[in-house]
């Protein structure tokens, strides 16, 4: 099988299917998970084109970061200035979210680079780094490095630490060039969660200059068109030792810590087993960058309404008609011929929702981890019509097929054998087509609470275990919460979080501004490691990250949140370790909160006591029994924090009194009770008051009706774990007069 290299050119986007469970015939599509692949050899390198800067009205210039000397616009120092239309994207997904955009310009003599890390800079600021490594002409492979210095949120851009070396022959640093070259000293800038909560950003000028790297770099200027290798990395702390590698090429070539020399980093190897890919710029644009084929998730779906939709019960009455889903894919033609019918063909697969392997060049093949959707047209389906220049497939044009389900398709689905949630997988390819997205896929959900909770399957299925790394590997979680905090200004919150999505239209990146975001990224050990800060780090790479946009209807006081299943090491980072060749489950959960009684986080709303004291007869009774002895055990489901209902029973001994030479016999009596608890402090120690009532059995004696009332104190001495101490009295409605009596007990009471 073919290994993919994952060429992601221009821009990654994707879409997540999904639907509410409320609904009895039909689940949302829980993840779209599309992968473009160009079916070429894989030693032929797509050459990514570096447009030139062209600017905007009526700054037809570069974009500007590293000052605001005049003429510049007001928006010069900002990181997304409008100057960067038309850039070249190459963009990092894995499955929920862009995680690096990098956007690259030319202006004839100089590079204008950046990127954009969509991840909450960690740990040391060192820790945090961008490598970019550029094959000279001549003069050797130019290594620039550039580190965060602060995490400190600033509203401007910031100086950061940097330098520029060569690459020895044998992949360690050569010489840093001292001092730093002014060219890289003031123009390098960083953003750090700003404009975007959860980033940091890097961008530099690169003069392209033979005069030696005090002057820039040599990329055989005055050449005309210049065609050159180029790779970068980018390094991304914890919270925790390990430290999150993203590069470029993305066939794990990364620095790395070479064992025999511990504390020199190696530097990937630019004709090597996973050269550098080239990177192409002119003066001017010309037709040799002349985009290709390119597919978002806008444009992938069912035909259902709306399209995130997949059908899997029979049309009521049932039984009825099978359900028919119609899948298509609407790719845009970017060229500037049109592309002839049944030239672009597509490959359509699901798995379960959550996260997997899907890096292939981890060495997974897709086919040991999707299984094909059948369609009539076999596994490969085609464009069923031209599609024109600049234009998008529509339902003309586009690929589709229908997946009418079987009987047996349909069991798994009805008996839970397997998950109502699945993901798709889409693969395009097609004979002389240059596909602009190599591979794009999201897996973002759109739920609704105000209270919704689902499992999620982590597994690294197929990755090959670390050699020496032991019977299981680390796998890490980053929870990424955006737009849903604790407490909301009810004055100023809209009335629907769902009208928000309604305006977008659908599901797409710039929700993230606006739309309540949970979000789950997923890290595998690679069992590599690097020096950074003086601190040898393992270095993960990512799975395929999953989340939701949370839609709520009506009013609500703020948003609580959950991911259950994994060891929380720092706040919301956690981790959790699985078998080689094995899975897990976590459970998200999400909960919008609603005026009234708030109900706290990790609430348990079931407990089973176990409780004992002595019963003491009164009135009557107390004529002919002593107190004695009683155990009990009661089941209570909580409704809320200050309310429950609790199923209770006990048995009490009640010892004969004696008479002289006459003894009563002793007796028992069995109590089946429905009570009402009220509790009131939501302090460790809270008190409560209890009433109820049912059946009183007297052994000797009858069945008879009862009521109960008390109250006592509760004591949380573990999350799970609390203690009780009560008082009830009980009145039996008995033949004559009632039978009464209290009891003091006390209990362990364990919640789940």
């Amino acid at each position: 099988m073919q290994k993919y290299t994952s060429h992601e050119i221009k821009f990654e986007t994707s879409s997540c299917l999904g639907w509410d469970q409320a609904r009895s015939f039909i689940f949302f599509l829980c993840v779209l998970l599309v992968c473009l692949g160009l079916q070429v050899s894989p030693a032929k390198a797509q050459t990514t084109c570096i447009p030139p800067a062209e600017g905007v009205p009526p700054f037809y210039n570069p974009p500007h970061w590293w000052d605001n000397v005049p003429p510049q616009p007001a928006h010069a120092t900002e990181l997304d200035d409008p100057r960067w239309a038309g850039a070249a994207a190459i963009t990092y997904g894995t499955g929920a979210a862009e995680q690096v955009i990098f956007r690259a310009l030319n202006d004839g003599t100089s590079l204008y680079l950046s990127w954009r890390i969509k991840a909450p800079p960690a740990g040391a600021p060192n820790q945090n780094v961008v490598y970019v490594g550029f094959r000279q002409v001549s003069g050797g492979d130019a290594i620039i490095k550039v580190q965060l210095t602060s995490l400190a949120t600033t509203p401007t851009p910031v100086a950061v630490a940097q330098e520029i070396f060569l690459r020895n022959p044998d992949g360690t640093a050569g010489a840093t060039v001292i001092p730093t070259p002014t060219w890289l000293s003031s123009t390098t800038r960083a953003w750090v969660n700003n404009p975007d909560a959860n980033s940091w950003a890097v961008q530099m000028r690169v003069p392209i200059s033979s005069a030696g790297l005090s002057s820039g770099i040599n990329l055989n200027p005055g050449a005309g068109t210049i065609v050159f290798p180029m790779w970068f990395e980018v390094l991304i702390g914890t919270p925790t030792t390990p430290t999150v590698a993203d590069t470029w090429p993305r066939l794990n070539v990364e620095v790395t810590t070479q064992s025999a020399l511990p504390f020199a980093d190696l530097y990937p190897d630019p004709a090597g087993a996973t050269p550098w890919l080239p990177f192409r710029l002119s003066p001017t644009a010309d037709a040799t960058c002349t985009d290709g084929v390119s597919l978002t998730y806008f444009n992938i779906g069912t035909t259902n309404s709306p399209s995130s939709q997949i059908r899997y019960l029979e049309v009521p009455p049932n039984p009825g008609p099978k359900p028919i889903n119609t899948f298509f894919a609407a790719p845009t033609n970017k060229t500037a011929s049109p592309i002839p019918a049944n030239t672009i063909k597509a490959r359509f697969r699901i798995a379960n929702w959550g996260s997997n392997p899907i890096d292939w060049e981890a060495g997974v093949p897709p086919a040991e981890l999707w299984a094909d959707v059948p369609n009539p047209g076999g596994t490969i389906l085609e464009n069923r019509a031209a599609i024109a220049p600049g234009a998008t497939a529509d339902s003309l044009s586009d690929i589709r097929f229908d997946w009418p389900l079987t009987n047996t398709e349909l069991i798994p689905f009805r008996d839970g054998t397997k998950p109502r949630d699945q993901c798709m997988l889409v693969e395009l390819s097609g004979g002389g087509l240059t596909f602009i997205n190599r591979s794009i896929y999201r897996n973002m959900d759109v739920v609704s609470a105000s209270k919704f909770k689902r499992d999620a399957e982590i597994n690294i299925l197929k990755l090959p275990p670390i050699p020496g790394g032991g019977p299981k590997r680390d796998i890490y979680l980053y929870l990424e919460i955006l737009n849903m905090p604790s407490k909301i200004d009810q004055r100023s919150q809209p009335s629907r979080t769902s009208d928000l999505l309604a305006r977008a239209g659908s599901v797409e990146p710039g929700l993230d501004k606006t739309m309540p975001t949970y979000r789950v990224h997923v890290y595998y050990d690679t069992g590599k490691k690097i020096t950074t800060g003086g601190v040898s780090r393992p270095i993960l790479h990512r799975q395929a990250s999953f989340g939701y946009y949370v839609t709520h209807s009506g009013p609500m006081i703020g948003w609580r949140y959950a991911l259950e299943g994994a060891e929380e090491i720092a706040p919301n980072w956690y981790k959790i370790a699985i078998p080689n060749d094995g899975k897990a489950t976590v459970t998200t959960t999400i909960e919008a909160v609603e005026p009234g009684v708030v109900t706290p986080p990790g609430f348990k709303r079931w407990g089973l006591s176990l409780h004992a004291g002595v019963s003491i007869p009164q009135g009557n009774f107390n004529t002919f029994f002593n107190p004695g002895p009683n155990a009990g055990v009661d089941l209570e489901y909580r409704i809320n924090p200050t309310f429950s209902l609790e199923g209770i029973y006990t048995f009490h001994r009640f010892n004969g009194e004696t008479f002289g030479s006459v003894s009563v016999g002793n007796l028992n009596l069995h109590q089946f009770s429905f009570n009402g608890k009220v509790y009131g402090s939501s302090s460790p120690v809270r008190p409560f008051f209890n009433f109820g009532g049912g059946a009183y059995r007297f052994d000797p004696g009858s069945t008879n009706g009862g009521l109960n009332v008390g109250g006592g104190f509760q004591f949380d001495v573990a999350p799970n774990v609390a203690v009780d101490a009560m008082y009830n009295f009980h009145n039996v409605f008995t033949s004559g007069s009632s039978t009464r009596f209290s009891t003091l007990q006390g209990g362990v009471r364990f919640r789940f």
